[in-house]
């Protein structure tokens, strides 16, 4: 396209890549480049002027190796998020003490009575018979009971109410 004042030259932009100069405010007989959109930018449609940042939860570099010039955001995989810090630009595993089961939501924090020491996980881990966790975004395994004592389901969030004595402990003070 050619601005019939200036004799400039503006490329017609694919998606992806935008070009913002205007060709009829500036020096004569220019070419003004289409410029791919930077990571965690779009260009859904030809010829834009600007590159639409990805929502929160969304990536324009989701399943893509080349992370500019992209038309589209797409949700987060379940395990992932794209945080805070990475807002938009690439989806990143959940942290341990952390999950999601769904696209596109940010991670939730494991309660009381669970764990995860993984990354990138999609559930918490429910204690087991015998141990207790009394914080939420627990990274560790859970505690155990004390001595002589344990619980009676998984999923135990505090040793005062949970663990009591004499529920079927084996010498390896597990209950059984």
């Amino acid at each position: 396209l050619q601005d019939a004042r200036t004799g400039s030259t503006c490329l017609s932009c694919e998606k992806g890549q935008f070009q913002n100069e205007d060709a009829s405010s500036t020096a004569s007989k220019r070419v003004y480049k289409c410029s791919a959109c930077a990571n965690g930018k779009i260009a859904p449609e030809m010829n834009a002027t600007n590159c639409t940042a990805c929502p929160i939860h969304h990536s324009s570099c989701n399943e893509a190796s080349v992370c500019t010039g992209q038309t589209k955001c797409t949700k987060c995989k379940p395990g992932k998020d794209s945080g805070n810090t990475a807002y938009g630009t690439q989806c990143i595993n959940c942290a341990a003490g952390y999950f999601n089961d769904k696209d596109g939501v940010q991670c939730i924090e494991c309660k009381l009575g669970e764990y995860q020491n993984i990354t990138g996980q999609t559930k918490c881990l429910k204690c087991p018979i015998g141990t207790y966790m009394d914080e939420t975004r627990s990274s560790k395994n859970c505690k155990s009971c004390p001595f002589g004592s344990t619980t009676k389901a998984v999923g135990s969030k505090n040793a005062t109410a949970d663990c009591e004595c004499g529920l079927n402990q084996d010498k390896n003070n597990q209950g059984i």
